[in-house]
Formats: structure tokens, sequence, C-alpha cells
């Protein structure tokens, strides 16, 4: 069987569905341009799974397994596809040797195990988000971390006194003992406080000790500070802050055309940061301006970019933390 029997190059327009959960299907699809989206609907929820682009892969379960599709897909921008045929290549695939289909079908068997349980818990993050007045989820990463800063700016105050920086491991140490049971991960706490520069990272990683950027502590503690205040407890989706990087990105490169209003205010065009390829940016702009977060003027943003710039970078560190805290008992 030739190849041009096997595989064929379509191009469909956003929002078309490519894949359906359920149905029988052995059509695998390689991107070459676009971007798609998979998801499932669970418990009358529509759940993304994930944002594909140029390279990537889906529909390939049920390509080698044969069984019901796992997931839908659906294109969120236009996009450029090589479909090869699962059915009419299923000459090559028994050309196989012996011992290779079996593995394929063990480990994709375990790769819908997997989707099945991303699913749970995605849908409990969204139920809990839903469900409650109060953001739970979003309460708990904020008093979570601001309980963690100011631990541990109490244990490096107490340990440096006369200017000595104190080692990172027995502060890390202490931190873990004092802090007790918690619902964020220390670790990934950790982490951020080096790739945000609250921690002098070069001083940590070559002396092992610890030096506080204070600045940044205490603007980092008057934000967590403020929203547990007013019991807001802001946790914005991932098109959201990918919108804000875009934004972030012009300000910081000095593009922004300035406005005519004072102070900060700039006006930042849709064309200059190319909107309408951003992935489910429709919905990203939704939430920003429902929030008041900027606003939208003549196709254009127009914002405070040194609060847009600040939000950016708390909203970066605390989405790091919204999938730690789901646990299943």
């Amino acid at each position: 069987m030739t190849t041009s029997q096997t595989q064929s190059l379509i191009q469909v327009n956003a929002g078309t569905v490519l894949i359906r959960e359920g149905e029988l299907s052995r059509k695998m699809f390689i991107i070459k341009t676009g971007k798609v989206r998979v998801f499932k609907n669970y418990m009358n929820q529509r759940i993304t799974l994930a944002i594909l682009g140029e390279g990537e892969v889906f529909g390939e379960l049920s390509f080698f397994d044969a069984e019901k599709r796992s997931a839908s897909v659906e294109a969120l921008t236009n996009i450029t596809a090589l479909i090869v045929d699962g059915d009419a290549a299923s000459e090559q695939i028994a050309a196989l040797p012996d011992w290779v289909v079996p593995i394929f079908r063990t480990v994709f068997y375990r790769f819908r195990e997997a989707d099945a349980k991303i699913t749970v818990l995605q849908s409990m993050n969204e139920f809990q988000k839903k469900s409650f007045k109060t953001d739970t989820v979003g309460q708990t990463i904020y008093v979570e971390l601001l309980r963690f800063l100011k631990t541990l700016e109490m244990i490096c105050e107490r340990a440096g006194k006369g200017g000595i920086a104190p080692a990172s491991a027995l502060v890390m140490q202490e931190l873990d003992e004092v802090l007790g049971k918690r619902f964020i991960g220390l670790k990934v706490f950790w982490r951020l406080l080096k790739e945000y520069d609250i921690m002098d990272h070069h001083l940590e990683e070559k002396e092992g000790k610890i030096s506080l950027n204070k600045k940044s502590m205490e603007a980092w503690k008057t934000y967590l500070a403020s929203e547990v205040a007013t019991e807001r407890y802001l946790v914005l989706g991932h098109p959201a802050i990918a919108l804000l990087r875009r934004i972030v990105g012009l300000i910081n490169s000095a593009h922004g055309e300035k406005s005519d209003t004072q102070g900060n205010r700039v006006k930042i065009k849709f064309d200059d940061i190319r909107v309408d390829t951003l992935p489910l940016h429709e919905d990203a702009i939704a939430e920003l301006t429902g929030k008041k977060l900027l606003t939208v003027v003549d196709n254009s943003f127009l914002i405070d970019s040194d609060a847009i710039c600040n939000l950016y970078l708390f909203q970066s560190i605390l989405k790091n933390f919204d999938h730690t805290i789901i646990a299943l008992d």
C-alpha cells in the first residue's frame, strides 16, 4: 500500500471539531501549522487536557489500539494537519514485529488511565472554584503563601543577626518543621524564591546561604495581604496570564505607545502583540476586563504599566501552586 493511500493533508478553520470523544475512528493527526485544544466532557463541564501546536500529534491512541476516542479535539486556530489513516495502514501495522503492538497497547492503556485521572483532578479544581461563594483554592494559596513568607522572614532575621547570611539547609529544615501541616509544596516555594529573585540564587547555589531581597519580599507580602484582606483571592487562568506575558514583553521592550492619560497609563494595540494568534484570547480578554484589570479601547488595551507588570509577576508565581493543593483521599 502506498504512502498516499494512508496519508493526506487537510486544512480546517478555527472551531472545527476534528475528533469527538467516544467515537470510533483510527485517524491520527500531525499538526503542521496552528493549534488545537484537547478536551473531555465530565460532570457537565468541558475539561481542557492540553493545547497542542506545530509538530505535535493527536489521535494516536485509537490509531493503534482501535478503541473509542478518549477525548475530543477542536481547532483553536486555522490549522494544517497531516492525517494518517489507521484502517488504511493496518497492513503496515501488522507487519511490525510481534512484540511491538502488545507493548503499544499496554502503554496506551496506561495513557488512557492517566487521562481519566487528570480529568477527575481538573474537574475537582473547577468544581471547587464554581461551587463555593469563596474561591477556596485561591484562598488556600494566598493564605499559605503569606504564612510561608512571614515564617521564612522570621527565621532568616533570627538566624542572620550580625549580618551573617544563614545556611540555606538549616533554614529549609527549620521552615519545614515550623510550617507543619501545609497545603502547598515547600520545594516549589523554595524554587520560586530563587527563580523570581526573592532570594539571591547565586549565593544560595554557590555558598549554600540565604540572602533575601527585602524589596521583593515586601512587595510580595503586601500584594498577598491585600488580596487576603479584600477576600478577592485572584488566580487568573492560563490564557489571561499568556496575554499578560505578551503585554509585559512589549512594555519591557519600550514599544508601547504612550496615551494622553496621566502617570504610567499606556496604550497597547492588539496588532502590536498579535492578539488573534493567542489561543483562547477572547476568554483571556473577557477575564481581564471583567475583573477590571485592563480596559479595551479601539482595538487597544489601556493599562497602568507598573500595575500590569506587577500583576503578571505575582500571578505567574501563584499559578505554580494552582494544582498542588488538590488531593484524592
